[in-house]
């Protein structure tokens, strides 16, 4: 039994990363902030060592089978796919995974056609995609002065799934991430529209080497690139803050001793 998993290694040189989970773009929605969006692209594009990790629903993507509607978004799935593959080009090299998001499924469900892997495609990330939730393991630096050998940082990644508009809702639905695979770095959700920033701490027993080691663990989910109207307007939503986390990894050299940390800042 195996859980789908992508590994991406970057240079020795790097002590520290920083990463912003990009979801819930809805581009092609009336209510699509594409001035925050078009930000966020130039931020990743102009500073070095910031990555980033697409979460799916990055494009509105309403067909006529499914919900939503069909006459104000702009454009249609293809045109949308289009203008996001072009808005993308500028930082494909610094996408470190992708996922896949229930507007996406809407096409694969009424026509077996995966758009998201189109776009991948498109953006030459085919390998570092993933249609359903994966593990993304990101190598970098040197690992205790072994110049074979880098630190390995562990990220689950889903597009999520989460059927209550409460916090506590969209929280329990996060916490059901580590559940599933138990003891990674990070977990990184989107979907919910809300950014929600956690910590949990846990034993993870080593019989082999008869340890018990703490275990900390980073756990978000990502505001989404909408301005309040549309959906959340008619259903009485209250508005959410357009807010989203920068996960940072890294390590410090300490008598070959290396400590790493994870940090997450909004």
């Amino acid at each position: 039994m195996n859980y789908p998993s992508i590994v991406v290694e970057l240079s020795n040189d790097i002590k520290e990363i920083e990463i912003i989970p990009i979801g819930d773009v809805h581009f092609g929605s009336p209510e699509f902030n594409s001035k925050l969006f078009d930000e966020t692209i130039d931020k990743v594009k102009t500073q070095e060592n910031l990555y980033c990790i697409l979460l799916g629903d990055l494009i509105e993507c309403v067909t006529k089978d499914s919900v939503g509607d069909l006459f104000t978004q702009e454009g249609t799935p293809q045109t949308q796919a289009n203008a996001i593959i072009e808005k993308l080009k500028p930082i494909k090299h610094k996408i470190l995974g992708m996922t896949s998001g229930n507007h996406e499924n809407r096409v694969f469900k009424s026509t077996g056609f995966d758009i998201s892997y189109y776009i991948a495609d498109r953006l030459e990330i085919l390998d570092r995609y993933n249609k359903s939730s994966f593990i993304l393991f990101i190598k970098f630096g040197i690992y205790r002065g072994n110049i074979k050998k880098k630190h390995s940082f562990s990220v689950v990644i889903s597009h999520g799934v989460a059927s209550s508009n409460k916090k506590a809702g969209k929280l329990n639905a996060l916490l059901k991430m580590s559940e599933v695979v138990s003891g990674a770095d990070v977990y990184i959700m989107g979907h919910v529209h809300d950014f929600i920033c956690t910590y949990e701490e846990n034993f993870i027993v080593d019989p082999q080497n008869k340890l018990v080691k703490c275990k900390v663990s980073c756990l978000l989910t990502q505001g989404a690139f909408l301005d309040f109207g549309g959906y959340g307007y008619e259903k009485g939503y209250k508005p959410l803050a357009q807010k989203y986390g920068i996960v940072t990894l890294g390590y410090i050299v300490k008598h070959r001793n290396d400590e790493r940390y994870v940090k997450v800042r909004s």
